[in-house]
């Protein structure tokens, strides 16, 4: 649940058109945490394809979900689906530049978000 104050009335409305994006994101989450590398994705990729950002969260969405798409790497499935993995960042430093830069941008986002 997203708390607002009263200084940011807009924040409201845009947190709320995310929620779309935000609640595909978390189904298909945690329907891959039970099946990873399922090849049944349901509604949610075209949810999450389809629908425009409009909050850092809903970016960070759309960051996860390709970071999980682009591999077979379980350590990189679960590090997208949310899982906190010790040594992550020098794990994939160097090794998987697109990767890398994706979760380099996923965490850059989340600070912004934690900061707002």
């Amino acid at each position: 649940m997203t708390i607002f104050t009263r200084t940011r009335p807009r924040a409201m409305l845009v947190a709320q058109t995310d929620q779309n994006i935000i609640a595909a994101w978390k189904s298909f989450a945690g329907r891959q945490w039970a099946k990873l590398n399922s090849d049944d994705p349901e509604n949610d990729t075209v949810t999450i394809v389809d629908t425009p950002a409009e909050t850092l969260a809903g970016v960070i969405a759309k960051l996860r979900m390709l970071m999980f798409t682009q591999t077979a790497i379980p350590l990189i499935e679960a590090t997208a689906l949310g899982a906190t993995i010790p040594g992550f960042d020098e794990s994939i430093r160097g090794e998987d530049y697109l990767t890398e830069l994706v979760w380099s941008a996923i965490k850059d986002l989340e600070a912004m978000e934690a900061r707002s």
